[in-house]
């Protein structure tokens, strides 16, 4: 379907995105080249001489559990990763690892398309595309955390029914958005289909759970005029919320495996979600609440370990304090003054979590 999250989890960057075919592509060994009794590009290329290739004996699938191929090779797999060879990192077991064989239909003698050798698509719109490519994460993270921040702050406060259906209406339009990001968003449907290893289809199952679950509450809330459902809701939004988490928590990137992940996914979900209520009663009565949200989220950002090393990062710092600066004022100031004042903290608080995400997918550099 060409999320792309197998070029996220892969320790060395194999997989490749094709915008022409709206899919991933990965290493075909140079079959053009091993066609014309040429070695692979990569050990063409190798001037230590270090890589080398050979035909491997197939096995059937009762055999894969064997430990050896001919007596004295073993799959990488199967070895602990402490023991991988020198120069592959303690985490180049990917995870799920899993081993793809070539589809049937390569072993024929019918022409085929061959993509490899770092080819590129060169066209403008092609290239667009590549600089926007996660946009639709950005705004899909957020309205998605926003929706499940919404669900845990009705258990404290109360909940008109238009507030509860924007609640839908804002998860409804963080999956649409999700879908641009797919390169073939017909095969979107296949992303539940690996729930036992898979952190992606875990996160679409739990999404798909909270839409269900959100229905249901505006089912109770509309024949029983109760509010029971707001529990069950607010239980799946922290499932969905930490499967949205571990997504990310990838060993090829550093970046994004640590716990500050998890923290700023939970953060923008509870800022965000007071955000909303305040749709419905302004933000008066929760100022202190998000001032104190917004003092976290400075902390988190000003201790991380390339905290203000960018503009971008430092301009984030700077919002964050200007929103506290306003959240300070906020009961004082007149009446006349505190509805600009709203709009100029609204717009600080949602400039600061789209800077922050956006700058999140920025840092993501593979560990090779």
């Amino acid at each position: 379907m060409g999320c792309g999250y197998c070029a996220w989890a892969c320790p060395y960057a194999v997989p490749q995105y094709h915008p022409g075919l709206g899919r991933m592509t990965k290493c075909d060994f140079c079959r053009e080249e091993l066609d014309q009794n040429k070695p692979p590009a990569c050990v063409a290329v190798c001037e230590p001489a270090a890589l080398k290739y050979a035909v491997v004996e197939t096995f059937s699938s009762d055999e894969t559990s064997s430990v050896s191929l001919d007596h004295r090779y073993r799959r990488l797999w199967e070895l602990p990763a402490a023991e991988h060879p020198f120069p592959l990192p303690t985490f180049s077991r990917t995870q799920p690892h899993l081993a793809v064989r070539p589809h049937a239909a390569m072993e024929n003698e019918q022409p085929k398309q061959i993509i490899s050798g770092g080819r590129t698509i060169t066209g403008l719109w092609s290239q667009a595309l590549a600089c926007c490519h996660d946009v639709p994460l950005v705004v899909f993270t957020l309205l998605v955390q926003m929706s499940a921040g919404m669900t845990w702050w009705s258990l404290l406060f109360p909940v008109s029914f238009p507030l509860l259906l924007a609640i839908g209406i804002v998860l409804m339009l963080g999956g649409l958005v999700s879908l641009l990001h797919l390169g073939t968003p017909r095969n979107a449907w296949r992303a539940v289909m690996h729930l036992r290893k898979s952190w992606l289809s875990r996160e679409v199952l739990a999404l798909g759970v909270f839409g269900v679950g959100w229905m249901a509450w505006v089912l109770e809330r509309w024949v029983f005029g109760t509010n029971f459902g707001a529990w069950l809701n607010a239980l799946s939004g922290v499932v969905l919320v930490y499967s949205m988490t571990q997504v990310y928590r990838l060993r090829a990137v550093p970046a994004w495996n640590s716990w500050r992940t998890g923290a700023a996914f939970a953060l923008s979900a509870a800022i965000l979600g007071l955000t909303g209520f305040a749709c419905q009663s302004g933000l008066l009565p929760f100022w202190s609440l998000l001032w104190g949200l917004l003092a976290l989220q400075a902390g988190l950002t000003l201790s991380a370990q390339a905290a203000l090393h960018q503009p971008a990062e430092r301009f984030r710092v700077v919002c964050i304090v200007m929103a506290m600066v306003g959240m300070s004022w906020l009961p004082v100031v007149p009446e006349g003054v505190r509805a600009w004042l709203h709009l100029l903290l609204f717009v600080l608080v949602w400039g600061e979590q789209v800077l922050g995400r956006w700058l999140f997918y920025r840092a993501r550099v593979p560990a090779l």
